[in-house]
């Protein structure tokens, strides 16, 4: 007797230890983290327009859901209406329109939800390992004729509950207990008893389905998905940063063609009016009528220079999307800041860096491939034979009541296990042998466009340097051009004020004249703003755009950390990921004006006068001869000549009919007229 209870508490140890064992293992798996949230600046941006949500426009009117509502964060561009033409117009410099953009603008606002998205999948990948609590209840009644004389009733009750979960490792873990009543209604008497029972399963696959690295495989293709997003999200940021700050300098150089065109059209109607005024004189129907043509001419560009402003103002308000500045806002845009003419010294093989270490494209590419790595280890897995250790232990009690049931439960008098292999393997395994093929081509496949993507990088950062420089020295050219036009314009008019008659060909060079000289400043402007373009498409192509000083300020009035109008603004706010500055090769004021100059890139004044222009020297290359002062006849360097210098309109048409366009032509061929004397009527 004392034997059988000492191998009941043995049995009922035993037991207790190996469910206790396994549901210690149970409860050490616990639940898989999905993961830290991303601290950096555009993942806290991201963070902040996804907070935001839509734009609420629900304005009343027909165009109420084109009307954006205004921010809560960031400028707020005032409008001012002209008391005279009742025309509205609001200034806005570049660094309003970056914050603002950063705000409002809708292509953000979509990439903005990718990250949130691929967010939710991590933690759907992750919550596969959670534990799932599961019960249910049963009633079941069956009969069962014994004899002829007598039928079986039986009727049983049961109450199931317990917890399972899915490991790391694979394994399906699951502690179930069962509570069964069984009444027994036979012909001769009723039989009621009830079974306790508590199980621990286990099923853990050994080969195919087994382990850590195979069942991660999902969360950890799903965090760099998320990754993916987040540097497509940094990707259409950029994007859309350089699309405003180079849509600005759009707008800045339509209203600065504008202006040139309405100079050279304000030229030509007033040679059109001198034209009028010596109609009894010297000049015919001829000269008049070609000074209309030019004035109808030069009045229909106009009409275009007006249009092309509205068309660059409705593209920049279009990335803005703010209450006063967007698509359908009939405002007129005055920009404050001037782009920058400075030299800029860039390094090839600097920029080359900072775009392999900061390009969201590459990003995307490395991450793509660190994918393609964890597919493939997993379509290995996937491939070999199917092993399962199947295995459970539990205890199980029974009596004709509960309080006995429970008894026997709890003393152990009932233990059982069971533990078992299970094998299959299809044959041939043509099909995971051909997905791991497919898996690790995908891979190589990665690897050529992540290195196809660098070639393109490297391709358009050298491209995007060489534009710089160009354009660089295509404000040179053509700031000489213009000064080189002017000359010869002013000197025409001084001819045309001293000569004694006007021709068709005199005229005609000199209308030439006023549209080389709007062409040589519509030319140098389209220079400057093609160097600032430049170099903000290569921010864009390096992936350095968010080191953009400006941009590094407007962050955190998006983060709502910094007020616009705080009195303490952080002018110089450290970069990302440590950096101090810009990258390599950029100065830190992102174009904002070179050294010595103001915040729009006007030179100061000289000597405290306003107005003052600091005086430019001369070209250290430039070896040409000046030529000698022009003299009057009677050897007075004092004397004006302007009252007899008499240029025949065939002496400025050099020899293959070119129009003589230099200072220097122009000099010697009114040299050789004063040593001739005045025309003879």
């Amino acid at each position: 007797m004392r034997e059988t209870v000492c191998d009941r508490l043995t049995a009922a140890l035993q037991a207790t230890v190996v469910v206790y064992a396994l549901a210690a293992l149970l409860w050490a798996q616990g639940c898989v983290d999905p993961g830290p949230i991303d601290p950096a600046m555009v993942a806290r941006y991201q963070r902040a327009m996804l907070d935001a949500g839509p734009q609420h426009r629900d304005r009343p009117g027909p165009l109420g859901e084109m009307l954006p509502p205004g921010s809560h964060v960031g400028p707020r561009p005032q409008i001012v209406i002209d008391d005279e033409t009742g025309a509205a117009h609001v200034e806005l410099s570049l660094d309003e329109a970056i914050v603002i953009a950063l705000a409002n603008n809708p292509d953000i606002r979509v990439a903005g939800y990718n990250p949130g998205i691929s967010r939710q999948e991590v933690i759907q990948a992750a919550a596969a390992f959670d534990y799932v609590a599961f019960g249910g209840f049963n009633v079941d009644r069956q009969d069962v004729r014994v004899n002829l004389f007598g039928a079986r009733n039986l009727r049983t009750t049961e109450f199931e509950g317990g917890v399972r979960q899915t490991t790391v490792t694979g394994a399906a873990v699951a502690l179930t207990g069962t509570l069964t009543w069984i009444r027994d209604h036979s012909f001769s008497r009723t039989s009621p008893s009830f079974e306790p029972d508590l199980t621990l399963s286990v099923t853990q696959p050994l080969l195919r389905g087994g382990w850590c690295e195979r069942n991660l495989a999902t969360l950890r293709v799903a965090r760099i998905n998320n990754r993916v997003d987040m540097a497509a999200f940094r990707q259409q940021v950029e994007q859309t940063v350089s699309d405003v700050i180079t849509t600005y300098w759009l707008v800045v150089q339509a209203r600065r063609d504008l202006e040139i065109q309405e100079d050279l059209l304000a030229k030509t109607e007033a040679t059109y009016d001198r034209v009028k005024k010596r109609s009894w004189r010297d000049a015919g129907a001829v000269e008049i009528k070609q000074s209309e043509a030019a004035v109808e001419t030069r009045r229909a560009m106009l009409i275009r220079a007006h249009k092309n402003i509205w068309d660059a103002q409705d593209a920049l308000g279009r990335l803005l999307s703010d209450e006063t500045i967007n698509a359908v806002a009939d405002v007129e845009i005055i920009p404050t800041t001037a782009p920058g003419a400075e030299l800029i010294a860039l390094d090839v093989t600097d920029q080359l860096v900072t775009a392999l270490e900061h390009s969201p494209v590459l990003a995307q590419a490395r991450l793509a491939i660190q994918a393609a790595d964890i597919i493939v280890r997993f379509a290995e897995n996937e491939q070999l034979p199917k092993l399962d250790f199947v295995g459970s232990v539990g205890l199980v009690g029974g009596g004709d009541t509960l309080h006995e049931a429970s008894a026997r439960f709890w003393n152990g008098d009932l233990f059982n296990y069971q533990v078992g292999l299970e094998l299959e393997y299809p044959f041939g395994n043509r099909q995971r042998r051909a997905q791991l093929r497919q898996r690790r081509y995908e891979r190589l496949q990665a690897i050529t466009q992540l290195q196809k993507a660098a070639d393109d990088v490297a391709t358009q950062v050298r491209e995007r340097v060489r534009q710089v420089q160009v354009a660089y020295e295509e404000i040179l050219a053509q700031r000489k051009a213009v000064e080189a036009t002017q000359d010869q314009l002013q000197a025409l008019e001084d001819t045309e004020r001293i000569r004694g008659e006007l021709t068709p060909e005199f005229l005609r060079v000199k209308l030439q004249a006023q549209e080389s000289l709007a062409i040589a400043e519509r030319a140098e402007l389209q220079a400057i703003i093609d160097y600032n373009t430049a170099l903000t498409d290569l921010d864009r192509t390096t992936g350095s755009v968010l080191a953009m000083h400006r941009v590094r300020v407007a962050m955190p009035v998006i983060f709502e950390e910094v007020s616009w109008d705080s009195p303490v603004w952080p002018s110089d706010m450290p970069a990302e990921d440590g950096q101090d500055g810009p990258p390599a090769g950029r100065p830190g004021n992102d174009g904002q004006g070179p050294a010595g100059t103001d915040n729009e890139g006007t030179p100061p004044a000289g000597d405290g006068q306003p107005g003052d222009q600091p005086t430019p020297d001369p070209a250290p290359n430039d070896t040409r001869e000046t030529p000698p002062p022009i003299e009057s006849p009677a050897g007075n360097p004092g004397e004006p000549v302007e009252a007899i210098i008499l240029i025949h309109p065939d002496d400025m048409i050099a020899a293959g009919g070119e129009v003589i366009d230099t200072v220097e032509q122009l000099s010697r061929r009114a040299r050789k007229l004063l040593q001739r004397g005045p025309a003879s009527r």
